[in-house]
């Protein structure tokens, strides 16, 4: 599962995901505040350039803030999963990693990385003794 949670300020008294925190864990965690500030603009690296929400910046503004990077660094670490993880996450619909993750992959359940790292092995087992990855 997608498990990162390096935003958060208070890790030791974490529950799940600071996303889901509720307003009395956040009170209890962070005082009296507006919003909770382990979420949002308090996570990204570039505040100053953000429009909305982190997890909503389009590749594009991934790309001018960060530079030609995998995932978003300002969202918890997804980019991170393996193959295994993402396909048991329960956010994977709506997780814009997964298609990193996956990629094209014809038999997912069998990736040990992404499917550009495969071994010419690992192709051969899933694909049968054809010239080019089709993942890929």
């Amino acid at each position: 599962m997608c498990t990162g949670h390096e935003g958060c300020r208070q890790p030791d008294k974490l529950k799940g995901k600071p996303q889901d925190c509720t307003p009395e864990q956040i009170r209890e965690c962070h005082g009296d505040v507006q919003d909770h500030p382990c979420v949002g603009t308090a996570v990204c690296e570039q505040p100053d350039k953000l429009k909305g929400k982190p997890e909503d910046c389009t590749p594009e503004q991934i790309r001018e803030c960060h530079g030609d990077v995998q995932g978003h660094p300002c969202v918890e670490n997804a980019a991170d999963c393996t193959p295994a993880e993402c396909l048991a996450c329960e956010e994977r619909p709506t997780c814009d990693e997964a298609d990193e993750i996956l990629g094209d992959c014809e038999n997912p359940e069998k990736l040990e990385g992404k499917p550009a790292e495969c071994s010419p092995e690992q192709v051969r087992e899933c694909h049968g003794d054809g010239a080019d990855h089709p993942c890929v």
